[in-house]
């Protein structure tokens, strides 16, 4: 990995993976840690990082309050989270964006073949993504996933 490239020197080493502990950098570098933003970014969009939870972990108390103060200078909200329990969330995330992304691109590519335009799915997919902020997910379960 890169982390191999860089020749050891006593800056502050920090990674931004969900899935990746800390302590890669253990034997590279004396002060280490993580900051996980926990969004899904593309070139094409712009995204409001104040609003973007981010997840803090340092190799020692004194790292993790430097990661802490620097992740909030980026965002409103920060945690402080182990590399055990960010790989659950990262997981997490995963079901939440990525398969649900998954799911979307199925969707669209039955309406495709059946020559229907798959934008009239986007207020049913806006719906949907919406309850979870007033309901939790299995409440705001419907259909046949709920059968």
């Amino acid at each position: 990995g890169v982390a191999r490239r860089v020749p050891a020197n006593d800056g502050l080493w920090l990674h931004t993976a969900g899935s990746v502990s800390m302590n890669v950098f253990r034997g590279r570098a004396r002060r280490y840690g993580v900051l996980y933003p926990l969004q899904t970014f593309s070139r094409e969009r712009s995204v409001d990082f104040r609003r973007v939870p981010c997840f803090v972990e340092g190799c020692t108390t004194e790292v993790t309050d430097e990661v802490r103060r620097l992740a909030q200078r980026l965002s409103d909200e920060v945690h402080e989270l182990s590399s055990v329990d960010r790989a659950y969330l990262h997981l997490a995330a995963v079901f939440a964006c990525n398969f649900t992304n998954h799911m979307y691109a199925l969707a669209d590519g039955i309406m495709r073949a059946r020559g229907i335009d798959g934008s009239v799915l986007r207020p049913l997919i806006d719906e949907t993504a919406a309850k979870i902020h007033r309901l939790t997910p299995r409440e705001a379960q419907t259909g046949p996933a709920l059968r």
